[in-house]
């Protein structure tokens, strides 16, 4: 049976990957970096890269391993660094054979949290925030044109009553 162009192209466009868990992570140095990318197909491979660069599972660095699972619905590949130092930080993508790729955030920290991510913590925006913000972007707008309009008027109703004036008087 031969498929045509449109089921190609609709499992090709379907086919994606999706990052088990947050796509941002913060982990403490000589932790335990366990990232899961979770694909809707059957891929023939999962290629992790960090950066640009695809992670060497030979390295030097060494505590690098790869688990991959195949399931009735799909593939499940997890990679996993033991003793993850700063050089560690960084992007790490998942990219499945013939499927859109996921990615996560990877973020290595030294001791305590550091003071610049305690304070970005409260600059963080949840849709409550969002909503709010717009709202209240949008409630000064109206206020701003609302004042803007009533000088407006105020100032043509001056104007007319200068022009009728002179009118008038002259």
């Amino acid at each position: 049976m031969t498929k045509s162009i449109d089921e190609i192209n609709h499992h090709v466009y379907s086919a994606r990957a999706k990052i088990l868990g947050s796509t941002e992570i913060h982990v403490k140095r000589d932790s335990t970096i366990a990232i899961a990318c979770s694909v809707n197909t059957h891929a023939l491979s999962v290629t992790w890269y960090h950066g640009v660069s695809v992670v060497d599972f030979d390295s030097q660095r060494g505590g690098i391993s790869l688990e991959t699972e195949k399931t009735d619905v799909g593939t499940t590949s997890r990679l996993m660094l033991t003793r993850a130092s700063l050089r560690d930080s960084g992007n790490y993508t998942c990219i499945p054979m013939g499927a859109i790729p996921a990615s996560v955030r990877v973020h290595v920290l030294t001791g305590e949290q550091p003071a610049a991510m305690q304070t970005s913590a409260s600059c963080v925006l949840t849709p409550t925030a969002v909503y709010l913000t717009t709202a209240g972007l949008s409630i000064l707008i109206l206020l701003y044109w609302h004042q803007y309009s009533t000088i407006s008027q105020t100032t043509s109703i001056h104007a007319n009553r200068d022009m009728h004036h002179r009118r008038t008087y002259s």
